[in-house]
């Protein structure tokens, strides 16, 4: 009688082939995991840097375009011109502009909040009208640090001088 030789794996070489295969994919599933992590910092980063650069060209346009930066309370501004009225609200999450009744909310955490005002003579606009605020916003411990500007013609300043608004009071 012939004998066949059977072809087969031995219990030492399935027990190799497993402990490698099990070696790759605990290997795969780290370096997906590290993806999945970088990812979602990236996204963080995009959404981050997509805000900020937002409020930026948003406060520039505001300040380009109104009048006068009156400040009128600890954490609002109100930006006014001839037809217009604006207004930025810094809370501890948060950062609101509303302007033309429509409200845009940046998911931006404003810190040191700092106006510098511009010497008028009436006591009542005294500490009122901002001609520059400066803040920080803090990502990931890096610092982003905003400052705007507003310089007032003389005109502006006197008419601001006689002039009272109701409005702001």
């Amino acid at each position: 009688m012939l004998t066949k030789k059977i072809k087969a794996f031995t219990l030492a070489e399935i027990l190799v082939t497993l402990a490698l295969t099990s070696i790759v994919a605990t290997f795969s599933f780290m370096g997906y995991t590290l993806i999945q992590k970088l990812l979602k910092q990236y996204n963080d980063q995009n959404f981050f840097i997509t805000q900020i650069n937002a409020l930026n060209n948003r406060i520039h346009l505001m300040v380009s375009q109104h009048g006068t930066i009156l400040k009128e309370s600890e954490n609002k501004f109100v930006f006014s011109s001839d037809t217009t009225l604006s207004f930025i609200t810094f809370n501890n999450n948060s950062v609101l502009l509303n302007r033309f009744n429509k409200t845009d909310t940046f998911k931006l955490k404003p810190e040191k909040l700092n106006a510098q005002f511009e010497p008028i003579k009436n006591p009542d606009w005294q500490n009122k009208m901002v001609n520059a605020f400066e803040f920080d916003i803090y990502f990931q411990e890096q610092r982003f640090h905003l400052a705007f500007n507003k310089n007032y013609d003389a005109y502006s300043k006197l008419l601001i001088e006689k002039e009272n608004k109701t409005w702001l009071q």
